[in-house]
């Protein structure tokens, strides 16, 4: 059994409440998705379509020690009033180094962003391009999946949220848990912002990255 919003299609209306995950809501999640002799199932928001916006608080909430394996990837969130995924407890959670702890998502360390710039070749054959350069450090000896987003507006938080997925990277780290990475994509209008986040390979997704504007 797998439950998955592109199955569910999930969709918050402005003003409704957001997306909130505790211990207690993913065993009733278990319980409804899991069929008898069936692997127990992990929530998975992945996949396009899936609108989550305009909430009063956070876009995603994951609460609780057991609340784990989560992935979030391929959405559409913005103009939440708070952080567009939230790993309790509230706002951002800081990164640690080698990324041990555990806690909703084991508290997935969030990629860091370092530059967002734009190029345009001498060659009219080929379009200006978009180059977003970050590292990430958490587990070591660890394959990662970092998803690169464009968002319209910055978050006041200096951490973003994710309007439009822009495509993913698959990025190892070493033996320190530090890995580096970066994506180019055709020309992001000048003014956007861009953030990240990692999922690790059993699916625990962090909250997002800072945000860099493009210049």
């Amino acid at each position: 059994a797998h439950l998955d919003a592109t199955l569910l299609h999930i969709r918050l209306k402005r003003g409704e409440d957001v997306i909130h995950l505790t211990d207690r809501e993913r065993e009733m999640l278990r319980l409804l998705a899991a069929a008898p002799g069936e692997a127990v199932p992990r929530l998975a928001l992945a996949g396009s379509g899936n609108g989550i916006r305009s909430n009063e608080a956070a876009g995603v909430w994951i609460e609780g020690d057991g609340a784990v394996r989560n992935r979030i990837q391929f959405n559409s969130i913005s103009l939440n009033n708070q952080l567009g995924i939230d790993l309790l407890p509230a706002g951002v959670t800081p990164n640690d180094a080698g990324d041990p702890d555990a806690g909703p998502n084991n508290r997935q360390n969030f990629p860091v962003i370092t530059s967002v710039f734009t190029t345009t070749p001498l060659n009219p054959n080929i379009p200006p391009f978009t180059t977003i350069t970050g590292s990430l450090n958490s587990t070591p000896n660890t394959n990662f999946t970092i998803e690169f987003f464009d968002n319209i507006a910055s978050d006041p938080s200096g951490f973003g949220e994710g309007d439009a997925s822009l495509g993913t990277q698959l990025v190892g780290t070493d033996g320190s848990g530090n890995t580096s990475f970066t994506f180019n994509y055709p020309a992001i209008p000048v003014g956007d912002v861009v953030t990240a986040t990692a999922t690790d390979p059993t699916g625990n997704t962090s909250e997002f990255s800072n945000w860099i504007e493009v210049g």
